[in-house]
């Protein structure tokens, strides 16, 4: 906890104020017994009017400073503790935007949720009460107790005797205290993880008809909070009734003592005085209960909190470590026959993918033609937006070639050879103000050489030697069962998780010695599961690329097969998603999800499963859309037609690459291919 309070810097001179403002009403709290008993002495007891009026005055006076410090005192205390909060909170928001995408997987959702929320919550609270009362507290005991040892030794004795007892009594609740309300938050945890899931998953939990299941579940997890909250505060709560027994108690001994000693001669106005600082020691053991309360809470939040601030793991810019690892440097093999200024190796008739040092088989043309499916023409609402091709071309000035005719189809032909060149701009998509240094993505070609990975706190490797090569611009198609790797494989390439060994490269370079925003930014990665956001279709399709232009937005629209549908829309392109995007169907998300891609015009697209919910006829002019990027794409399907569209086939079993080569070729070399082949005809031949 204590490594949080670097974020109370910022706030230091609003701090010492409120602090300054606190002394003043503990200076007037000490001195408030003093004046009454001026009061009681010089002016009831001696009968002197003009006295009670000016010490009564004094009093009032006094009293109207303390007031007034105690508000701007608590404005300061508002203003620091809020913005601590903050910033906390916003330090560990970005420090979940750095992690890897293995270190944040460490955190359950609902607990980062807590951690964000009350745990922040916690700690701004006891910030508030440590610049409004934490320190007045235990200095308004020590004053009052020399206050009433000043005044008459032997009637404050009982205090003095009572307040170190007591003291320790509220350590100890203290200590007792942390490890129950860590109990609570843990609690806390489970009970907002089983109501996310409820809200997340309410359209499954009615189709299947388990909503009292669901209000079991979520009554059990509310249970165990309401129980562990219980036996933390029953502890805490006994105490408060204890420290005003013994401190009541001590009052009667006051008063009974007090009695002998005015009869004695003693003055009344010096009991009436002691009473009122046992009073006030009473008030200030009050808060410290209620302080520790809170410090016990804070203390298990401060250290949830630093669990998510101090997380190793983080994929940022400095944590790109260079690649000498002691693995041999593999360069990436140019394609079979191509020399600079060669035609394409695709073109020329290879496969476009292949092993390290394996020639591609001959014979093997694009197969998607010119960027459509085969013997399909362009459609009209799928020409370029109006005046973006300039616009494009003069932004990606690699692209100006390809884009010369709006509305054509170009050509998707693999490029010729790995290009090594490094460019030496900044990277476009990175954040204001960062400039992510070392090499870009220009090409896009791509190579796994004997890679293996295995998910943290798994005994079974996920992939396990991987080697192929993807020439830039090239189209491949991902193959295999469920659990074979395919998404695992996708995974790697921007860097969310890290090989355990073998090497990635693309553009022949290894993919640790880009800066991620950089790597990142040359990536188009659409998952399985389409993630929509709160906001307006174009909101959504733009969170690819904050500064599109309606044009480029509305270009990526049509490549992606959405533009028609978001037209008959309420409100077109401002239309407001509802959750998810629960308004739209499974199909219209996952195309919104491949245009949020495409405004990127990202080197490499990764398209993991994001057709399976379009007809072919849809999915093909999708496709056709894509390659007019001119852009590496890997598409993970399980339809066999989508995978003779492609270039080249890669075929994953158990973590290993059982094939790779065209249609053709895999059904020569692969029975498993075969298989999956055969039985997809006969579903398509019974379903007709």
């Amino acid at each position: 906890m204590r490594k949080l309070f670097v974020f109370l810097k910022p706030y230091r001179l609003a701090a010492a104020a409120a602090l300054a403002l606190m002394l003043i009403e503990l200076v007037v709290e000490l001195v408030h017994p003093l004046l009454m008993a001026k009061v009681i002495d010089d002016g009831i007891v001696a009968g002197d009017r003009d006295a009670v009026l000016a010490w009564g005055a004094a009093m009032i006076g006094v009293a109207l400073l303390g007031f007034a410090a105690g508000m701007i005192n608590s404005f300061f205390s508002a203003q620091v503790s809020q913005g601590f909060g903050h910033d906390v909170r916003r330090a560990a928001f970005a420090k979940l935007q750095s992690l890897s995408y293995a270190a944040f997987n460490r955190f359950p959702t609902a607990s980062l949720i807590t951690r964000l929320t009350s745990d922040v919550t916690q700690l701004q609270n006891v910030v508030f009460m440590g610049l409004r009362i934490m320190a007045r507290a235990p200095l308004l005991m020590a004053g009052g107790l020399t206050m009433a040892l000043l005044i008459n030794v032997r009637l404050a004795l009982v205090t003095l005797c009572v307040t170190p007892l007591l003291l320790g009594l509220l350590v100890w609740v203290m200590r007792r205290g942390f490890g129950l309300f860590k109990q609570v938050q843990a609690g806390l945890d489970g009970a907002n993880g089983v109501l996310r899931e409820n809200l997340v998953g309410m359209r499954l939990i009615r189709a299947f008809v388990r909503s009292a299941h669901e209000t079991r579940r979520f009554t059990r997890a509310s249970e165990d909070l309401m129980t562990r909250t219980i036996s933390a505060l029953r502890l805490v709560e006994l105490t408060l009734p204890l420290l005003l027994l013994v401190m009541n108690l001590s009052i009667l001994y006051i008063l009974w003592v007090g009695q002998a000693w005015i009869g004695a001669g003693g003055q009344l106005g010096d009991v009436v005085a002691i009473i009122n600082y046992t009073l006030r020691i009473t008030g200030a053991f009050s808060i410290i209960s209620l302080i520790l309360t809170g410090v016990s809470r804070a203390r298990a939040s401060g250290g949830r909190l630093a669990e998510v601030l101090e997380a190793e793991g983080d994929d940022s810019p400095a944590a790109t470590q260079p690649v000498e690892d002691g693995h041999a440097v593999v360069p990436a093999a140019e394609h079979a026959g191509a020399t600079p200024g060669s035609a394409p190796a695709a073109a020329q008739g290879e496969a476009g993918l292949r092993p390290p040092g394996e020639a591609h088989a001959p014979g093997v043309e694009h197969a998607s033609g010119e960027g459509h499916a085969p013997g399909e023409a362009q459609a009209p609402d799928e020409a370029q937006a109006p005046g973006d091709p300039a616009h494009a071309a003069a932004e990606h000035p690699e692209h100006r070639e390809d884009e010369a005719a709006p509305g054509a189809a170009s050509a998707a032909a693999p490029r010729a050879a790995v290009s090594r060149a490094v460019a030496s701009a900044p990277d476009a998509t990175a954040a204001p103000g960062a400039v992510p240094r070392g090499p870009r993505v220009t090409a896009g070609s791509l190579a796994f050489t004997d890679v293996t990975f295995r998910y943290p706190d798994t005994a079974e490797p996920a992939l396990q030697g991987i080697t192929f090569e993807v020439p830039a611009g090239a189209t491949v198609a991902v193959l295999g069962a469920t659990g074979s790797g395919k998404s695992s494989l996708f995974q790697l390439i921007p860097r969310l998780y890290e090989a355990d060994a073998g090497r990635i490269e693309i553009d022949g370079i290894d993919i640790r010695r880009y800066a991620p925003e950089a790597l990142r930014g040359a990536i188009g990665y659409v998952p399985q599961e389409s993630l929509l956001f709160s906001g307006t279709v174009a909101d959504n399709i733009r969170w690819g690329a904050a500064s599109a232009t309606d044009a480029e937005v509305a270009l990526a629209a049509r490549r992606a097969q959405i533009h028609d549908t978001i037209l008959r829309l309420p409100q077109q392109y401002d239309t407001m998603l509802g959750q998810k995007g629960v308004n739209l169907s499974g199909g219209q998300k996952q195309r919104l999800s491949v245009a949020r891609a495409l405004l990127r015009r990202p080197r490499l697209l990764l398209l993991d499963d994001s057709t399976s919910a379009l007809d072919a006829h849809t999915e093909a002019r999708l496709l056709a859309g894509i390659a007019e990027l001119n852009g590496t794409t890997l598409v993970i399907t399980q339809k066999i037609a989508t995978a003779q569209r492609a270039d080249s086939i890669l075929l994953l079993g158990d973590g290993r690459l059982l094939g790779a080569g065209t249609h053709a070729e895999l059904l020569r070399t692969s029975p498993l291919y075969a298989r999956i082949v055969e039985s997809q005809m006969k579903e398509e031949v019974s379903a007709t």
